[in-house]
């Protein structure tokens, strides 16, 4: 028994021995002030810089190259890729004229087209547009009081475009040389009832030319008509009082039993309402 509270003191007092043990060390003294000093020494490796950047590079590799490229020629604008000067060159007869009466586009009264040595010569014309032309053309709702013109080659073609309507109408060719008449075309409009002259020079060569009116659907209902230049090569299609369809629209009506049949009734049917509205029913 004596054995046996002798081992639990010895167990229960050794770890408390070695806690106070520990406790009652000195603390390591600290090292001594010359072991932390400073070497303050300059070092041949660590140059002096103006920056606080870490491993600076040297004032020769921050040298700006302003020696000038071949290959960064200066620009007037931002784009690249340019197209040539003469592709940008614009003529003060191409600028689009604009008011609240209507508008010319691409007027050319001097500039010849490529293959034309001179102005061959004059021709005016004066074409009338609105709802009234349009009443001898079955499913036309608009239309030109002309439908053709011939001119030739070269020629400086003046037009005047005169609306009859309260309606925006135009005389918008289509066709002519791009390099010359911006998207190629030539255009008068007028935007109620008034006149617009304007000219352009034709190109050489024969060629039709179309001719129509750009308002939404006119074109459609009638307002379409040609431009031949030195006989031109061909009628265009569906243009009212010269040319048919491009594809004709037939609607055939073959008769049988089914047809006289329900026209018989149709007309019995008839008869009785007369008879009944007249009282003779």
């Amino acid at each position: 028994m004596g054995l046996f509270f002798l081992t639990v003191f010895v167990v229960c007092t050794l770890p408390a021995l070695a806690v106070s043990q520990e406790t009652a060390s000195p603390a390591q003294a600290p090292q001594s002030h010359a072991d932390h000093q400073m070497d303050t020494a300059p070092h041949a490796d660590h140059q002096p810089h103006t920056g606080s950047g870490m491993d600076a590079p040297s004032h020769s590799e921050h040298q700006m190259d302003t020696t000038p490229h071949a290959d960064h020629q200066p620009h007037s604008g931002s784009q690249t890729d340019a197209p040539s000067h003469s592709e940008h060159q614009m003529h003060a007869h191409h600028a689009m004229r604009l008011d609240a009466s209507g508008m010319v586009m691409n007027e050319n009264t001097d500039e010849l087209p490529r293959g034309c040595p001179r102005i061959a010569g004059e021709h005016h014309i004066r074409v009338s547009a609105g709802r009234e032309f349009a009443r001898d053309f079955t499913g036309t709702m608009f239309t030109y009081d002309q439908r053709e013109w011939t001119v030739e080659p070269c020629t400086r073609l003046t037009v005047s475009l005169i609306n009859t309507d309260e309606v925006r109408h135009q005389w918008m060719l289509h066709g002519l040389p791009r390099y010359l008449y911006d998207q190629g075309m030539f255009t008068l409009e007028v935007a109620a009832k008034g006149q617009k002259t304007a000219s352009f020079i034709v190109p050489p060569g024969s060629k039709t030319y179309l001719v129509h009116c750009d308002v939404p659907h006119h074109m459609e209902k009638g307002m379409k008509a040609q431009l031949k230049v030195g006989g031109g090569d061909g009628d265009l299609p569906s243009i009212p009082g010269i040319s048919g369809p491009r594809l004709d629209d037939p609607y055939p009506f073959e008769w049988g039993w089914t047809g006289m049949g329900l026209t018989l009734i149709g007309g019995l049917c008839g008869l009785a309402l007369a008879g009944r509205g007249l009282g003779l029913l």
